[in-house]
């Protein structure tokens, strides 16, 4: 997938986490919601892009400093764009694994830092996690593919043409992101009024049956 579609993946990645983590009181307590999206979908949203950091500098989409830096880390190791290196369940799941063990026993390796710094890098790590998971699910869905572990390759579309990276099937899927983020942040809204966007739309089927039957 493109850098658009995976950005559009990223943010509805975020916005689906975001109420599930709100419906479930999983957000810190005693801050503000929306605060705690602000520090999380910027995270998403790069780790969205990230692990195309593996392509040649000149196709990296945003050349921020960061990014030299993330890509200078990650091209030691010569990976190819969509290499095991970077698009690998096992690989990927195993830094997210040891990114987890930082935020959440951190506080013993470095108790310099206060609470609410952890807080914050907790929130920074679950929005970079939910826009790399969204990466790796998007890229299973076009003809490349992604990596189980090296040598084995995992997708969940026929591999033709037609899902190409490029092709019309990736602007069905830009597109379906594009809708269901704004439904979901609809949804975000009318939660304060303890209303429900698929429980209106239910209603308002219902309401149209009669008329076409």
């Amino acid at each position: 997938m493109m850098y658009r579609t995976h950005k559009a993946g990223g943010a509805l990645a975020m916005a689906i986490a975001f109420e599930y983590f709100r419906a479930k009181d999983m957000l810190v307590p005693g801050m503000n919601e929306y605060v705690q999206l602000l520090i999380m979908y910027p995270a998403s949203s790069w780790g969205a892009t990230a692990p195309d950091l593996d392509h040649h500098w000149n196709s990296v989409k945003e050349k921020t400093p960061f990014n030299m830096l993330v890509h200078k880390i990650l091209h030691l190791s010569q990976p190819k764009h969509r290499s095991w290196q970077t698009h690998s369940i096992l690989v990927t799941g195993g830094f997210c694994a040891l990114l987890y063990s930082l935020v959440t026993y951190g506080a013993v390796l470095f108790p310099g830092l206060a609470a609410i710094d952890w807080t914050i890098l907790r929130l920074i790590f679950v929005g970079f996690l939910t826009g790399l998971v969204s990466h790796l699910v998007l890229d299973s869905m076009s003809t490349a593919g992604i990596h189980i572990w090296p040598g084995a390759k995992f997708r969940v579309v026929p591999r033709t043409s037609f899902f190409a990276t490029g092709s019309k099937w990736e602007t069905f899927v830009y597109y379906t992101c594009i809708v269901f983020t704004v439904i979901v942040v609809i949804n975000v809204g009318l939660g304060y009024a303890d209303l429900n966007i698929w429980t209106l739309l239910w209603d308002g089927v219902k309401r149209l049956l009669p008329i076409f039957a």
